[in-house]
């Protein structure tokens, strides 16, 4: 079939024509049309926003057109990039460093375009968490419970349940990182002497830590 272009941004009023073989390959073909000579270079795809994980790759790309042969400069915070003259830029690592604006300048015989900034943000990794009960049954964070069966001033025999703990993995700058996370702690009994030297006795809320 054949498909009249009568304006597609590069040139007002001239007429191009294109057999396709099918609807499916009509954009591709478009893509590899020459405009006729004098046809500045046009944007028809500017590079997008990019939010990356740090450590994960990452990559820009432009589609334009316009009298070939086209060049390419990719510009980050305005500076150019040293050897990224393709219409795609890869950035196999991304680092702290990389987050800034990207935008490309594309030339030709008779002109140049510059496209729109994009945007290349760091992603921030949410942590998995999980509950695992030791005894199969307890609800998450079902405190610890620290039990005292006898105490005097030179020894305390204390009975310790944990019912089961947190584990908390995340993936950063392709590694994996686990922690594991105590719930809190609950102590049950009348009250602990204080080291000697010390006068008075004192409630568990008076001196633990949660």
């Amino acid at each position: 079939m054949s498909v009249v272009l009568t304006t597609w941004g590069l040139a007002p009023g001239v007429p191009y024509t294109l057999t396709v073989a099918n609807v499916a390959d009509m954009r591709g073909n478009l893509l590899a049309l020459n405009p006729p000579c004098g046809t500045p270079p046009v944007i028809l795809e500017p590079p997008a926003n990019l939010p990356v994980l740090e450590g994960n790759p990452a990559a820009f790309s432009v589609i334009a057109t316009g009298a070939p042969p086209l060049t390419y400069v990719w510009r980050f915070d305005g500076t150019p990039i040293l050897d990224a003259t393709n219409s795609t830029l890869s950035i196999p690592v991304v680092q702290t460093d990389d987050v800034g604006t990207y935008e490309v300048v594309v030339s030709g015989p008779s002109g140049s375009a510059t496209s729109t900034g994009a945007t290349l943000t760091l992603l921030v990794p949410s942590p998995q968490r999980q509950w695992f009960a030791l005894d199969g049954v307890s609800p998450p964070d079902t405190p610890i419970v620290v039990r005292v069966q006898s105490s005097d001033l030179h020894q305390t025999q204390m009975d310790v349940r944990m019912p089961g703990f947190w584990i908390s993995t995340m993936n950063y700058a392709n590694r994996v990182f686990t922690r594991i996370e105590m719930p809190e702690s609950r102590l049950e009994g009348d009250g602990l002497p204080v080291q000697a030297g010390d006068r008075g006795w004192y409630d568990f809320d008076d001196f633990l830590t949660p």
